[in-house]
């Protein structure tokens, strides 16, 4: 019997090890959440270090501006015209080109966008938008 709860046992711990994730687990929710919030930072930081793709490079300014302006198109114009090349939406410039999904979110997030700074989503005024936060400064560059 003896024997039998041993290899039991060993069975159990064998798995325990060969799980990578068990000493997380076992250290319990702060321990989880500190390494995760760690490894966020991590990701961050490593992200940041240089400029985003377009800084400082009109026309378009790359992905930010195309966010950017997939907000001023769907808080600006009715849903029909989101997808649609006219007058108020030149779909040769950053049109939308995700499913309506993606519109959806871009339009609440334009929303709140539009609350703290509605020039940053005024319809055509906006086009080609930078701010100073967007041209920090990345290891003594400028733009």
């Amino acid at each position: 019997m003896d024997k039998e709860k041993r290899e039991s046992e060993t069975i159990v711990n064998d798995e325990d090890d060969n799980n990578c994730w068990w000493w997380l687990v076992q250290k319990g929710t702060a321990v989880t959440f500190v390494t995760i919030a760690l490894f966020g930072f991590l990701i961050r930081v490593a992200v940041s270090i240089y400029p985003y793709s377009g800084a400082g490079n009109p026309p378009k300014f790359g992905d930010y501006e195309a966010q950017r302006h997939w907000m001023e198109i769907t808080i600006n114009l009715p849903i029909r015209e989101w997808y649609r090349n006219n007058s108020s939406n030149d779909l040769s410039y950053w049109g939308l080109d995700y499913l309506p999904l993606t519109a959806y979110q871009s339009f609440v997030h334009g929303l709140f966008l539009r609350f703290f700074h509605p020039d940053f989503v005024s319809l055509f005024a906006s086009r080609g938008h930078e701010t100073y936060l967007g041209q920090l400064l990345h290891w003594g560059e400028t733009y």
